[in-house]
């Protein structure tokens, strides 16, 4: 399905709002606040932006009914401090509706090291752990 330019443009602009109302609300209002908050920060996120747009056309006389827009933006955020240590993973399963057996799962590691880390050191320390437990 083709999107016009207007449905892009808001699709855009409700991308752009949630990530200004997700910034502000880890950091506060003023520009200059933002910058500072942010500065010695990492920002990790995922999410989607899902637009409908719903109309009725009379079919006798072409006349269009007004039409319902309904923009819908999910996601999560996570600041970390720079030139630090983050590990975080996570596992999310769910099944279709007309097949239980039918089953999604998505598996999410961010692994996040200072400069100078060493990463295969750190993957073979968690490969010891989580493979080869004592």
């Amino acid at each position: 399905m083709k999107r016009s330019t207007k449905e892009k443009i808001a699709i855009i602009l409700a991308a752009i709002v949630f990530s200004a109302l997700v910034v502000l609300s880890l950091t506060g209002c003023a520009s200059e606040q933002i910058a500072k908050n942010l500065e010695g920060k990492t920002v990790i996120g995922d999410g989607f932006v899902a637009v409908s747009k719903i109309s009725v056309t009379d079919p006798e006389n072409g006349s269009i009914t007004p039409e319902i827009k309904t923009v819908i933006v999910s996601g999560k955020m996570q600041t970390i401090l720079k030139n630090s240590n983050l590990l975080t993973y996570s596992r999310n399963s769910s099944s279709s509706v007309f097949n239980a057996s039918s089953v999604t799962t998505s598996e999410n590691l961010t692994i996040s090291l200072p400069p100078g880390g060493d990463m295969e050191k750190t993957v073979k320390a968690l490969d010891e752990i989580f493979n080869h437990p004592k």
